[in-house]
């Protein structure tokens, strides 16, 4: 069930900027490295928290205008993949 959570809001949130980039609305980009395969019990619900808040912050017209578009990345726990 999370875990369909998840991809319902990743979805929603790619949706969202593509749909403002077609519009030439410029997209805030934010990047998130954490490792979420490696520490899922620490991890996952810190991603819960921010997808919420992308999800609050874009439904109420984001920020100035700008949706938010977070770019997640999971280094596995492995101290040279969170650089590349």
């Amino acid at each position: 069930m999370k875990r369909r959570f998840t991809w319902i809001v990743v979805l929603a949130g790619a949706l969202v900027a593509q749909h403002a980039a077609a519009q030439g609305i410029r997209v805030i980009k934010i990047g998130d490295i954490n490792s979420y395969s490696a520490a899922p019990e620490s991890a996952q619900p810190y991603r819960n928290g921010w997808q919420l808040a992308v999800e609050q912050i874009n439904g109420g017209g984001g920020i100035n205008g700008h949706p938010l578009q977070v770019i997640s990345r999971d280094d596995g726990g492995v101290q040279g993949q969170a650089a590349h």
